[in-house]
């Protein structure tokens, strides 16, 4: 699962201040990170 880091939001809002995490680029890295996941398991 830690290989799946970067697309992870959590890792994301760790790494920025939360000030600037929008709730757009929240969707996004999560669309993403499901994205990997699927692409993992295929």
């Amino acid at each position: 699962m830690l290989r799946f880091c970067s697309y992870s939001s959590l890792c994301s809002i760790s790494n920025l201040p939360k000030s600037t995490y929008t709730a757009e680029s929240a969707v996004s890295d999560f669309y993403a990170f499901i994205l990997a996941i699927h692409k993992a398991c295929s």
